[in-house]
């Protein structure tokens, strides 16, 4: 007759080999972004552990996200476990970084002097997730008279945005006046009439110096202005 003693078998959990647990610490994108796990066997269940906005430590099988700076830094314990292997923990944390981008004012902008309306002041945005748009003002150095006049970008409130600004110049040209002497004429030997002439272009009040002088039977124009707002011909 043969006999038989039970054994135990003892099964022990397996290591878990091949996780992999990732953060995020990019720069911002307009998109959400919470902790990525792979790797894991099959039957797994994964948590996370994380303080809330309100303050409160939760537990939950759904990872927290980021997407704005704002959002500042969460600090998540990944804990994944498994009947058959040995239970794994992990801490990452997840951060939006501020996003580079750029305001550079556009060259070749001004006006002539006294035009009546002047053009809006522009700039070329770079970095911006699209559809978005960046908070910013331009504006320019006080002054109507002829010359350059710096651009100024002064930006306002973006949290998300690491901007970098580069200002410009405003150029206000010289306005063309003409100088045009009146035709006259006088009997022979007869004393000069008042020698008079035509001024166009003049801005509102403004005034030009000017002289008209008679040469060799000829009439001949000399102009000077009386600013460096004018250009004489």
């Amino acid at each position: 007759m043969t006999s038989f003693t039970p054994g135990t078998l003892e099964i022990t959990p397996a290591e878990m080999t091949g996780l992999t647990v990732t953060g995020f610490g990019e720069q911002y994108d307009g998109q959400s972004h919470g902790v990525t796990v792979s790797g894991q066997p099959d039957g797994s269940t994964v948590t996370y552990t994380y303080t809330n906005k309100d303050g409160e430590v939760v537990t939950t099988e759904t990872t927290p996200t980021v997407k704005d700076v704002a959002d500042g830094t969460v600090k998540v314990k990944v804990t994944v476990t498994n009947d058959n292997y040995e239970t794994e923990t992990r801490d990452v944390e997840l951060k939006v970084q501020q996003r580079k981008a750029s305001i550079t004012v556009d060259e070749d902008q001004g006006m002539t002097y006294g035009d009546a309306t002047e053009p809006e002041l522009t700039a070329t945005v770079s970095g911006v997730v699209t559809p978005e748009t960046l908070n910013y003002t331009l504006s320019r150095e006080k002054g109507t008279d002829a010359g350059e006049y710096k651009i100024i970008v002064t930006l306002g409130e973006n949290p998300n945005y690491d901007i970098s600004t580069t200002d410009g110049k405003f150029t206000i040209a010289r306005k063309s006046v003409s100088i045009t002497a009146d035709s006259i004429s006088k009997a022979s030997g007869a004393d000069d009439p008042g020698l008079t002439a035509t001024v166009d272009g003049l801005v509102g009040e403004d005034q030009i110096e000017y002289t008209v002088l008679r040469e060799a039977g000829e009439w001949a124009v000399t102009a000077a202005a009386s600013t460096d707002d004018h250009i004489i011909s």
